[in-house]
């Protein structure tokens, strides 16, 4: 019997790459190459690619990780935070298929806080307190299977 469930999932969407490289690229370009230079003060040029490389860097290291036992979830969006649930604080959850509520950190009122890398499959939570959370998750089918073998749905 398996006793945990873990998923770590990073942004792999070949798009988001192809368009933050293309930003970072036509940037560079226009500034070594383009026909008006004296429109590009150095100091602009330097807060842009270091803002494109800040971008870059924080998709290269962003990852979520998701963790449910018999004892709770523990989910850590890295480099931002680690959260742990109790089962006991849990009135609800739930493996959904939902709408596109955005990738990343967002709140939406139907779900609350949804934290979700990429796709439109996840946990829903409903606490005892009444708050919401949505689980964003690529093993859907092996998340529902693993939560009927703990009894928790």
């Amino acid at each position: 019997m398996n006793t945990t469930f873990k998923e770590t999932q990073k942004f792999t969407q070949l798009w988001i790459w192809v368009i933050l490289l293309a930003v970072g690229g036509i940037m560079t370009y226009q500034f070594v190459w383009g026909n008006n230079q004296s429109q590009f003060r150095m100091d602009e040029f330097l807060v842009s690619v270091v803002v494109i490389f800040l971008v870059i860097l924080l998709f290269l290291v962003w990852k979520q990780s998701t963790e449910i036992s018999e004892k709770g979830i523990k989910i850590q969006v890295f480099p931002f935070f680690t959260k742990n649930y109790k089962w006991e604080d849990i009135a609800e959850c739930q493996v959904i298929k939902y709408g596109f509520v955005g990738w990343g950190i967002r709140f939406a009122p139907a779900y609350g806080w949804v934290y979700n890398i990429k796709g439109n499959k996840g946990l829903r939570l409903v606490f005892i307190n009444g708050k919401k959370r949505l689980i964003g998750t690529q093993k859907a089918e092996e998340l529902q299977e693993f939560l009927k073998q703990i009894g928790k749905v």
